[in-house]
C-alpha cells in the first residue's frame, strides 16, 4: 500500500543562475512545512537544511519525493508530529546541472 499523504505543504522552487550569469549554478529545491509548523504570521521555525552530496543522475528532488530513496520530508514530518522534534521548515536543494 502507498503511504499516507505528507501531512503539511511542499513548495518547489527554481534558480537559473542567469541574474549573477552562473548557469552552471542552477537548481532546483523543495521545502516541506509540516501542518504542526504552520503558525500565525510571524511565527519564528527552525529551519533543517537538508543537503544530501552528489546527484550525479540529476534527479530532481531526490530524497525528496523526487527519487527511490527515502523522503526526507516524510522522515521531518513524522519527527514533528510525534513530538521529537520542534516544528521546523525544511529546504532539500537539488542540483540539476551536469558539473
Amino acid at each position: 500500500a502507498p503511504p499516507p499523504p505528507l501531512r503539511g505543504k511542499t513548495h518547489d522552487f527554481f534558480y537559473d543562475g542567469k541574474d549573477d550569469a552562473h548557469p552552471e549554478r542552477a537548481y532546483h529545491a523543495r521545502t516541506f512545512v509540516p501542518d504542526k509548523a504552520l503558525g500565525a504570521p510571524g511565527t519564528a521555525r527552525p529551519v533543517v537544511v537538508f543537503i544530501h552530496g552528489l546527484n550525479t543522475e540529476l534527479i530532481k528532488y531526490r530524497w525528496a519525493g523526487g527519487g527511490n530513496e527515502g523522503d526526507v520530508r516524510r522522515i521531518v514530518g513524522d519527527l514533528v508530529d510525534a513530538g521529537s522534534v520542534a516544528p521546523a521548515v525544511l529546504v532539500a536543494p537539488s542540483s540539476v546541472v551536469p558539473s
